[in-house]
Parts: C-alpha cells; sequence; structure tokens
C-alpha cells in the first residue's frame, strides 16, 4: 500500500475515534442551569489544575449562561479526575454537577489540589506521566482518554 494512503488512512482513523469519544461526552455530558459566573470559577480552578499538573491552562472562558456542560470541558474534567484519583485525591463526580453550588464544589477542590505542594509534587513525579508532544503522549493520552470516558461512563449509570 502506498505510504501517503496508508498516513490518509490512520489520519482519518484518528479522527474517527476522536469523533466517537467526543460524542460520548456529548451524550454524558450533565444538563441543569449553570451561570456564567459559576461556570468561570469551574473554568479558572480547572486551568490551575491543569497548570499544577504540568499541562497549559488555556481552557477559555464561557461567555454565557449555559443548560449543557460543552463535551470537551466535560472531557477535560474527567482527565482531571482520573489523574487526580491516580495520586490517590478525589474530584466530585462530574456526572453529578447539575447546578452552580456543584461546580463551585467542583472548582473549590479542583483550586485546593491545584494549590497543594503534595499534589503538585506527586504529579511532577507521577509514573506513567506523557512527555510534552511527542509520539508516545499520543497513544498515552488515547489510553488516558478511554479510561476517563469509562469512568464517566460508569458515574452516570
Amino acid at each position: 500500500m502506498d505510504p501517503m494512503k496508508m498516513t490518509e488512512e490512520a489520519s482519518n482513523i484518528g479522527r474517527q475515534k476522536e469523533a466517537v469519544v467526543l460524542d460520548a461526552f456529548e451524550q454524558g455530558a450533565p444538563t441543569g442551569k449553570f451561570s456564567k459566573a459559576a461556570l468561570n470559577g469551574a473554568v479558572s480552578a480547572f486551568n490551575a489544575l491543569l497548570e499544577a499538573m504540568g499541562q497549559p491552562g488555556d481552557y477559555p472562558m464561557f461567555s454565557g449562561d449555559q443548560t449543557k456542560l460543552p463535551p470537551d470541558f466535560v472531557r477535560g474534567l474527567a482527565m482531571a479526575t482520573d489523574a487526580a484519583q491516580q495520586v490517590g485525591e478525589d474530584l466530585p463526580p462530574v456526572g453529578e454537577v447539575t447546578d452552580d453550588a456543584g461546580l463551585a464544589r467542583l472548582a473549590g477542590t479542583m483550586k485546593s489540589l491545584a494549590n497543594d505542594p503534595q499534589f503538585r509534587e506527586m504529579m511532577a513525579s507521577a509514573p506513567g506521566e506523557a512527555p510534552a508532544m511527542d509520539e508516545g503522549a499520543e497513544d498515552t493520552e488515547d489510553e488516558n482518554t478511554d479510561e476517563a470516558m469509562n469512568n464517566l461512563m460508569m458515574e452516570r449509570a
């Protein structure tokens, strides 16, 4: 088979897998009444937690109220939950967030973890941490995504 065609096929498979994962997060995304202020508080805490985990904290702020959490945000929260669990910490289940109070609890826990020096130290030395942007990181990310998606779906069940 032509190497260009193989590369194209592999790329198509990757896009299809990503679409399936995002669809699963779309289906499992919590619904409720979420104010812009509560959403942005959660985003701020989420970004701080990402930075504590050695990742860029660049999730964008919301511009208005929402009735359903976006699948990419749910996916990120599920991955953050998984990372916290790997070092023995817990975040409130994303699937149980249905209002501003739930977002506030989630944000408070994420902020506490992000500011915890022991959490930062554990994340810096966590086994299996993927190096930034190399070929091995993509495989690790897929495994984490699948595991996080499974965890989220189990929470919703």
